[in-house]
């Protein structure tokens, strides 16, 4: 059985500021504003999932204790990383979806939707 403290851990500013959890947002929101608006959307969702990870990156360097300005420097190579790390994810999951569900699901209801 899992902790509570385990628990709480996966709901902390830390957590979402890991790679792993700002290239998990990345991914997220874009495709579940996909999902709700609909293909109309599909255009601007690469664009927000860079927002989103520049704007993790960048609030990651500005809690950062003692980093000096080479923080920033810093800042700009880890939005690429998280947003490299978004889109492989994305694109690698849309891919298997097509294959998976090309006959059950029409093209235009998979999520996720590639954004290319």
């Amino acid at each position: 059985m899992l902790s509570s403290d385990t628990l709480a851990q996966l709901f902390t500013l830390e957590s979402l500021l890991s790679l792993h959890g700002a290239a998990t947002a990345s991914v997220l929101v874009p495709n579940v504003l996909v999902y709700l608006v609909g293909q109309r959307f599909v255009p601007y969702a690469k664009w927000v999932s860079f927002a989103i990870a520049v704007a993790l990156a960048f609030l990651a360097a500005g809690l950062a204790p003692d980093a000096g300005d080479v923080r920033w420097v810093v800042a700009v190579f880890n939005a690429f990383l998280i947003f490299a790390a978004a889109v492989g994810v994305n694109e690698s999951l849309s891919r298997v979806a097509e294959r998976r569900w090309q006959v059950a699901v029409a093209p235009k209801q998979r999520v996720p939707v590639s954004w290319y």
